[in-house]
């Protein structure tokens, strides 16, 4: 995609606009000299970050996936598997990074390259009247730049259960919907992010 970015943002000039610290040590400081000079006017430091007009691309990727499922109970208990190609990524490079402060103005070029591969689903979904769940795992990775396994790498250290380098995560939800042609609609998702869902939805 072609397109523009631009974004400001500016911070009291005590406080560093790259690292958000502190500069300096105590309120006496802050109120001495050139520095109460400074605070009456409201001086600020200032960070942005732009690219040139049409000059860079953001990229945008997507995996593609296939799916084997199989009934256990026709219409009642069903296994499936699913294997990705590719991973969820977004790269953007070129982005002008200009940091002014009071006495200098400075400018870097930074960029993006960051990526998630989600793969080896395996699901247990299960249905019986109007009551549902699903019981499952998947792999999960996160890659930034050539740095690859970051999220795997540090759960493997913590002895998180992993397939190759990814870490493997459990899936948990059931709900029921209740009524014909208007339903009542309850989900709890527990694993692996707690969440309740809720919806009525009407069938012509």
């Amino acid at each position: 995609m072609k397109g523009e970015f631009e974004a400001v943002y500016s911070l009291p000039f005590f406080i560093d606009p790259e690292t958000f610290s502190i500069g300096i040590s105590d309120a006496y400081a802050l109120l001495d000299g050139e520095n109460r000079s400074k605070l009456l006017n409201n001086a600020v430091d200032s960070v942005r970050y732009y690219i040139e007009p049409q000059e860079n691309y953001l990229r945008w990727r997507m995996p593609h996936g296939h799916t084997m499922s199989f009934d256990l109970v026709p219409d009642k208990l069903r296994i499936s598997y699913t294997k990705f190609f590719g991973e969820i990524g977004m790269n953007l490079s070129g982005i002008r990074k200009e940091v002014t402060t009071l006495t200098e103005q400075d400018t870097t070029e930074v960029g993006f390259d960051i990526g998630f591969t989600v793969d080896n689903i395996i699901m247990l979904n299960g249905h019986w009247r109007n009551a549902f769940f699903n019981l499952g795992v998947f792999g999960i990775d996160f890659r930034a730049g050539s740095r690859d396994h970051l999220l795997g790498g540090a759960l493997d250290k913590a002895g998180w259960v992993m397939l190759g380098d990814q870490a493997m995560v459990p899936i948990l939800n059931l709900g029921s919907a209740i009524g014909s042609k208007l339903q009542l609609l309850l989900e709890l998702d527990i694993l692996p992010l707690p969440a309740v869902k809720t919806g009525i939805f009407y069938y012509f």
